[in-house]
């Protein structure tokens, strides 16, 4: 059943109404969240003088806002403040949103347990909508929801998560869609605020943090969304599945990957490895994990390529890694139409490899322990001390093996 909340003007809301947290609440001392919504100042193409200030004034938060929610399903008014000097016609109502409703024959989608999809509605008074393009309404939709949200957030949530969760994913996938991160970085954060004030699982909490970090990575804050990937991994999902914890520190090594922080980026797909190496090498988080850290050592073996520096071991990790997977049987992985190194000059040179290696149980031994425990220069010796017994050469030995590296290594050597 739906219950009404009379909320008032934005300004006269009580603290515990706001979906805003004190800052770096939550968030380790991030310096991202919004003081406010940026101002619109002026508008082009709306003719009407009374059109236009009303909708300078609902766009900036203007407004008094009324809602119904329940079951789901978040209804809002919103009518401009009684102290903004509009005439009479322009009084009122000036819009109606509806946010939320389950949709008729279909299956829940979202990625909340219990949550579908949604979906929404807008009207205006006639004079209003007169004078307002499509593209203004859209606008105006949005901006009123986000400012009502980050004000009584926290309120709507008490009353129906459900609804203030619709709602929240409703404007973020706005703001992404027409590059406004910074917004769908402030509502993900409401979002998250908000789920901790009402103590959701932590289950919930997590997948909502995750969508913050996934903005951060969109404003380019690399370093700062692979903190919070690591603190939903190591706290929000510490007792979750296995799966879930691994997706977690995968979502973190390619936030350090774009930071610039190789080792901290190989440290947590090692950590991944860890979680994951039980399962089947094809299966599709398996398969991500393999693939992230082929990337990490293609990187250092072109790195060693291009800049001609002293070798220090990593760059064959590339070539004794893919040859580790060969021998295991995991060739689609490394080769083929759907292989992660198609058309690169790498699978060539691993065919001295190919040629010799004998021990498949023994490479998959070597692959399913690497990463017991998860460190990260442990694993990388389990792939380079392989080369003893798992990837043994023919009469020629590690003479032959060492001259082949000195050709597509320029100079490294397996001892």
């Amino acid at each position: 059943m739906k219950r009404p909340l009379s909320l008032g003007s934005l300004h006269d809301r009580d603290e515990a109404d706001t979906a805003v947290a004190p800052p770096n609440t939550h968030y380790g001392g991030l310096g991202c969240r919004l003081t406010n919504i940026p101002k619109i100042d002026r508008v082009r193409k709306i003719a009407h003088k009374g059109v236009k200030k009303a909708f300078l004034a609902l766009a900036n938060g203007k407004f008094v806002g009324k809602c119904q929610s329940g079951e789901g399903i978040l209804t809002l008014t919103i009518e401009a403040d009684d102290d903004e000097d509009l005439p009479p016609s322009l009084k009122g109502v000036l819009l109606e949103i509806t946010v939320g409703g389950y949709v008729p024959g279909k299956p829940v989608t979202d990625e909340l347990p219990g949550i579908s999809a949604y979906r929404f509605s807008q009207s205006y008074t006639k004079e209003f909508a007169n004078g307002l393009s499509p593209e203004h309404k859209d606008v105006l939709f949005y901006r009123c929801l986000h400012h009502f949200l980050r004000n009584y957030g926290n309120k709507v949530a008490r009353v129906s998560f459900e609804a203030f969760y619709r709602a929240t994913k409703l404007a973020s996938a706005c703001w992404f869609k027409n590059q406004e991160y910074g917004l769908a970085l402030d509502i993900a954060m409401v979002r998250a605020d908000v789920a901790i004030r009402q103590n959701q699982s932590n289950t919930c909490i997590g997948i909502c943090f995750n969508s913050v970090g996934e903005q951060l990575e969109a404003n380019g804050k690399y370093e700062d969304a692979a903190k919070i990937y690591m603190q939903i991994t190591t706290l929000y999902f510490k007792h979750s599945n296995e799966e879930m914890r691994a997706s977690g520190y995968v979502n973190a090594g390619l936030a350090y990957n774009y930071a610039g922080d190789l080792d901290l980026a190989e440290q947590c797909y090692v950590n991944s490895w860890h979680l994951v190496s039980h399962l089947a090498f094809e299966d599709p988080l398996f398969s991500r994990v393999i693939h992230r850290i082929m990337m990490i050592y293609a990187g250092y073996f072109n790195e060693r390529k291009r800049n001609c520096e002293v070798n220090t071991g990593k760059e064959n990790l590339v070539l004794i890694f893919c040859a580790l997977l060969k021998t295991a049987g995991c060739t689609r992985l490394v080769s083929g139409k759907s292989g992660v190194f198609e058309q690169n000059a790498m699978i060539a040179e691993t065919s001295w490899l190919k040629s010799n290696l004998q021990n498949r149980q023994a490479a998959l031994r070597v692959l399913r322990t690497a990463a017991d425990p998860p460190d990260r220069d442990l694993f990388r010796k389990a792939i380079l001390s392989s080369f003893e017994g798992v990837l043994r050469t023919s009469t020629n030995g590690y003479a032959q093996v060492n001259a082949d590296l000195d050709t597509h290594l320029g100079g490294g050597r397996v001892s």
